[in-house]
């Protein structure tokens, strides 16, 4: 079974499901013409990436299945986001975390009077709306996660230039 095939069985599926009501509300979430789609589940059009990214992450398909046919075809049907969405949701305030992370004015003598680094956490937050929800929480988690990890490099990278500074003196 080639890409297309794969991708017309998935679009009657999501439409059996009562993901999607039929083809032409797919093709207009995504930004096609009615007409496109059709012409890509024909065969006269490539599926683009772009397209192929945008089913997986809104739908929970896994690209492997569009890409070889392996199945499942949704990631829920895995245990790898059964057990992601176990994981109990905690963002930090990403202003602040933003502006730490991202300062281009970074004060060495600011730094160095403060005793600690804390990192600045907002109240827990949990969307319980449906998997693609489970899908945006795990994803916001992921940047936080990846702000946090920058965070923490720049501090070190802070303290290693202070030890250095009093090694010298």
């Amino acid at each position: 079974m080639d890409l297309n095939k794969r991708l017309s069985v998935l679009i009657e599926l999501l439409i059996k499901t009562g993901r999607v009501k039929n083809k032409s509300q797919l093709a207009k979430e995504y930004g096609f013409s009615p007409q496109h789609l059709n012409e890509m589940l024909k065969g006269r059009t490539k599926a683009t990436t772009d397209f192929i990214t945008w089913l997986s992450k809104l739908y929970l398909v896994r690209p492997e299945y569009l890409l070889s046919g392996e199945h499942p075809i949704f990631k829920e049907d895995t245990n790898d986001l059964k057990e992601e969405s176990n994981i109990k949701s905690s963002f930090f305030d990403s202003n602040l975390m933003m502006d730490e992370v991202y300062s281009e004015d970074f004060d060495m003598e600011e730094d160095r009077k403060r005793d600690n680094f804390n990192i600045k956490r907002s109240e827990p937050q949990e969307f319980r709306s449906s998997k693609s929800g489970d899908l945006i929480r795990l994803t916001l988690e992921n940047n936080h996660l990846r702000a946090q990890n920058e965070l923490l490099k720049k501090q070190i990278e802070t303290l290693e230039e202070l030890l250095e500074m009093y090694r010298g003196s």
